[in-house]
Parts: structure tokens; sequence; C-alpha cells
């Protein structure tokens, strides 16, 4: 395909072959390879495709390698169905029209479209079927959903814009739609002098106030999609422009006005007066800074000078904020505020969008790596009142006889009262804060005692340990309420106290990253010297 390549080029460089013109950029595609797929592109005329039949019929003679054009579709825009028929029966294709598929994407398409995501639909549809579902545990489908959220869409999102109805506007999709789209945006400032890029900066020649990527308003499609994020991104309390940030080192090809380099913001709306006298509001900021041997001196272009108090106090500002701009001898850079590294990454932007969105839930559980997913889907149920307890089945319309206890026969059964109200529940926790050398636990919920390991004196490794040991006790708790409805088993304290120590054991001291410890510490409570 490399020989190929190098004959569409060479061909175009010769005028014998003409591709596609880019207005204003002075770029010309003729052809995109990747692997044994070839899109070829070109202005319609007589002589273009006959040159291009010829071009292929050489490179088969030269490379005894040969285009298979009976599986190849030509495609016209803005031409007749005749004349396309007619250059296909000359070149040996069939006939294509748009929407086609290119590596698995849709060309041509109107993505806004729930129609058109169907193929994503049916796919999540196959993997998550309802067999598995009734033959998987409650943390087995957990694990098959984040397996197919995470990876099957990726492709189709990591291009187009999903729809906002419909079943993939919703929750965890979006949040990876949109941070994948966003990466496009760190790929153009990263990547300016790519194919890609200068394609797009070659169609959208103008940039919107403070923006950080190209756009023309009146041109549709993927790119307007793209470029419109930060819309979608400040509904949901993330504004993606003032996370990517220039640093100025010495060759200053960042935008003196609209670009985020110095600051917070960007200068046009730190210094809004000053940014209107401007006479080229797309200047970059070595038409503005002279570096002169270290010495930064300041050239600005108005259309008038500044003449009210307001516009003077904004250009002493703007002339003392640039008086401690320091160069190094070094190119300047993109940064991406999002992570600690200046390295954008899909996974931070999800996490900002996560945090963005926490902030408005009612509750939030801390899930531990030291114990079983199953656990933690447990005491997260536990803490949405959502386990089959009498009162929640009851709830749910479920016709139950009796609704008490089935362990103290005093009480209606909750989740509350079953993990902390009852006689036996509060004697295992005060038997584990002795035994763990923690104040006494004590919660009136079960969300309240799933917070407990916050308050607890001590390193985060420490923390997480209580934690866990509190998500297990409640996991052995459900247990014993199960022998007794189910067996008909009566509870005992001290085996359950036991069971509890004994498991907590097994769970944290396997998944535990480089901390093991002995079983007699661990009844000790003396594992390592940060407990």
């Amino acid at each position: 395909m490399e020989a190929l390549s190098c004959m569409i080029k060479k061909a175009g460089e010769q005028g014998i072959f003409t591709g596609i013109n880019i207005s204003g950029s002075g770029l010309c595609i003729s052809h995109l390879l990747f692997a044994d797929d070839a899109l070829i592109m070109g202005d319609w005329t007589d002589q273009n495709i006959s040159n291009l039949r010829r071009l292929l019929r050489v490179f088969n003679m030269v490379f005894v390698l040969k285009v298979n054009l009976g599986k190849c579709n030509m495609v016209g825009i803005n031409v007749g169905n005749s004349e396309v028929s007619k250059a296909a029966s000359k070149l040996h294709c069939h006939v294509g029209e748009l929407p086609f598929t290119y590596l698995g994407l849709s060309v041509g398409d109107n993505m806004n479209r729930e129609v058109h995501w169907q193929p994503v639909v049916d796919v999540f549809r196959k993997r998550l079927s309802s067999w598995k579902a009734r033959n998987l545990s409650f943390g087995g489908r957990i694990t098959l959903i984040k397996s197919v959220l995470n990876s099957l869409p990726s492709y189709y999102f990591s291009l187009y814009k999903a729809s906002i109805k419909g079943s993939l506007g919703i929750g965890c999709l979006r949040d990876i739609n949109l941070s994948l789209l966003a990466k496009w945006w760190w790929r153009f400032k990263k990547e300016p002098f790519s194919l890609w890029a200068r394609v797009v900066g070659g169609i959208h020649t103008c940039y919107p106030l403070g923006g950080i990527v190209p756009l023309k308003p009146n041109i549709t499609g993927v790119w307007k999609n793209i470029a419109s994020l930060d819309i979608d991104m400040n509904k949901r309390g993330v504004n993606l422009r003032y996370l990517f940030k220039g640093w100025v080192e010495n060759v200053l090809k960042l935008a003196f006005w609209t670009d985020l380099w110095c600051g917070v913001i960007p200068l046009c709306f730190k210094f809004p007066s000053l940014f209107k006298l401007e006479s080229h509001k797309g200047c970059k900021i070595k038409d503005r800074l002279v570096n002169t041997n270290g010495v930064i001196s300041l050239d600005w272009k108005w259309t008038r000078p500044p003449r009210n108090q307001h516009e003077k106090d904004e250009l002493e500002l703007c002339t003392n904020l640039m008086g401690l701009i320091r160069m190094e001898d070094m190119e300047d850079r993109w940064l991406w505020l999002g992570s600690k590294d200046g390295i954008f990454s899909v996974s931070s932007l999800k996490s900002r969008l996560y945090e963005a969105k926490a902030e408005v839930l009612v509750y939030n559980f801390h899930w531990s790596k030291l114990v079983p997913i199953k656990v933690n889907a447990f005491a997260w149920r536990a803490a949405m009142k959502r386990i089959p307890t009498k009162d929640a089945l009851e709830r749910r319309q479920v016709p139950v006889s009796n609704t008490s206890c089935p362990l103290c026969g005093d009480e209606e059964e909750s989740a509350d009262h079953l993990l902390i109200g009852f006689r036996v529940s509060s004697e295992v926790w005060s038997i584990i804060s002795l035994w763990c050398k923690i104040p006494p636990i004590f919660a009136f919920h079960v969300r309240d005692l799933f917070s407990i390991y916050k308050t607890i004196p001590g390193g985060a490794f420490k923390k997480e340990v209580i934690h866990a040991i509190i998500l297990v006790g409640c996991w052995c708790l459900w247990q014993t309420r199960n022998q007794s409805v189910f067996q008909n088993k009566r509870p005992s304290l001290c085996g359950l106290v036991e069971e509890i120590r004994r498991v907590s054991y097994m769970w944290t001291n396997n998944r535990a990253k480089n901390m093991h410890w002995s079983w007699e510490g661990w009844r000790n409570f003396r594992m390592a010297a940060g407990l």
C-alpha cells in the first residue's frame, strides 16, 4: 500500500490526478489508506477517472499487486446517477451511494438521528441478554455491565456524539461519549500539523471567542458536534475550555487574547475593554510580546488609544501582568489541567464529570477494594434499602404473611433493624470495636454505619481495613439471617464474630497490595505498623 500511496502522490504532483482541494489551506487530499482499505478521492472529470484507471493498471504491472475493483464502490457527490454508473463501468466497479461504511464507521449519515445508532444498540442487546442476567450473580452482572459500557461503544463514541434521547443518552454512557470526543480537542492542540488537523483548520478557519478549536457555525457535521462540546460540559458543571492552558516559553505560538495562557481565564475576558480596542483580535503572543535578549517589551496595536479611566486601569493591570512573564529556551506547549502530569486522559475527564454530578447525589457509597464485588454490591443495596427484607418486599407489593424480624421477632424486619438495630447486631459491633481498638460503633442508619471509617483516627490504610471489616460484618449478618429463615438455624454470637474475623482475614489478606499478616496478628489486630 505504501507503493500505491507514493504513485498517487506523484501523480498529484505532476497534475495527472487531481485530488480534493481544501479551500484556504493549500492542502489537497487524494487518498486515505489503512491496512488493505483504500479511499481514493478526486475531482469528478473524465480525465481524472481515466488517469486513475491507468494508474491502477501500472501499479498492477510494476508491483504484481492488484486492487480488487470488483469489491470497490464508486460514489459521486452532487453527480447524477447516470454519470456515476458510466464511470463505474469504466473502472469495472460497483455503484455506491451515501451513506457508506468505512473502517466500521458510517460515512455520510446524520448521526444526530437515533435510528443510525441501532448497530450499537443491537450489540448491547446481544451482549446484555436476559439469559446472562438470570445466570449471573448481582456482582457478576455489575462486572458484565462495566465491561460492556467501557468497551463496546468506544469506537462510535470517539467520533460521533450520541443522541440526547433514547437509551444512549443516560448516565455513564454520556460521560464516556463526551470524554472521548474531548480527546479531539487535545489532539488538535498537540498535533496541529497532522493531516486531519490541517483539513479541519482549512475548512473551519475561524475561532469562537475564547475557543480552543476552530468552528464555522454554518458548517454542519461531525466537527461541529465536537467543537460544541463545551456547551454540554457546562451543563454538567465542567468548563472544558478552562482545562486547556498554554504554557508560554519562547516560540510564542499561542493566541494572545483568546487562548488561556496567563491566569485562570483568557485575557479577552479579563480585560474586555482592551480587547475591544485590539486591531487584530486573533493576534499571537509573539505579535504583542517582543523578547529582546531576555527583556520583554510590549507592542500594542489599538484601533484608538485608551481614553477613559477604566481602559487606562485595564492597560496598567495588563502591563503589570505581562511584566511577570518569564521566557525559557523551549517551545510553547499545551497542558491539561485535569491531571497532575498535564497530559489529557479520558479517565481524568470522566472523573471530573462524575465529581460534578456526584455533588447533587443524595448518597455516595465508598466501594472497598479489600472485599469482593458481591459484598460491595450488597452493602450498596442495603444503604439504598434495596435488599429483600420483609418491609422492602411489602413495599414492592410482594405478599408477606409476617413482617417481623426472624431473628428477634420483636420489630419489623428492615435493613436498619437487621444490620444495626436488634440485639445480636449491636453486640457484634461492640465486639468488633473492642477487637479493632476503635471507639464504640454506634449508628442510627446503615448509611451512618458505612461512613464510620472516615471518623476513625489513623492512616488511610487503617480506615480502609475498618471499612472492609464493617462490610464483611453486614454480609455475615445477612447470611445468618438467611440461614435462620431458610434453614431454621439460630444465630450464635460467638460463631458470628469468629466468622467475621475469618472471612475478613481471608479477603483482606489476599486483596491488600504489599500488606500481609499472620492469623495471630489479625486476631489481635496488630498486622502492621500503619494500623
